[in-house]
């Protein structure tokens, strides 16, 4: 963190990705607000890659678990990606994020229904 916070000093801005595996919620409310007060726009990757990740850090965030309880069958024609998107969107107002990385998610081979995932999770993104 130091190393990036005297490179935002250094360079008079730029961006600061988070990464929710690696800070829990207070942390991440803490650098995001650090990295605004230098001119710098924070970031936060959602790192929804796979339901069945098992880092405890990144677990534990509500958004997340919203996430895990998800079936394919939610993200592709129910509420799901809606319901992500608005707890991932709760945490990054809190962060004062104003672009968003969305969710997406690993796949081989891509699919249709990978598309239609990630097709969700943009109509619901805009939203």
């Amino acid at each position: 963190m130091d190393h990036t916070m005297t490179l935002l000093k250094e360079w008079g801005g730029g961006g600061v990705i988070l990464s929710p595996r690696d800070l829990e919620e207070s942390q991440m409310i803490r650098v995001a607000s650090a990295v605004k007060s230098l001119g710098a726009e924070p970031l936060l990757d959602p790192q929804c890659y796979l339901r069945d990740a098992d880092h405890a850090r990144l677990t534990n965030h509500r958004y997340w678990q919203t996430y895990q309880a998800c079936s394919t069958a939610t993200l592709l024609g129910g509420s799901g990606a809606r319901d992500v998107s608005a707890s991932l969107g709760m945490l990054n107002r809190a962060l004062g994020v104003r672009r968003h990385i969305l969710p997406g998610l690993l796949a081989q081979p891509i699919s249709e229904d990978w598309f239609l995932v990630h097709e969700r999770f943009i109509d619901a993104g805009r939203r």
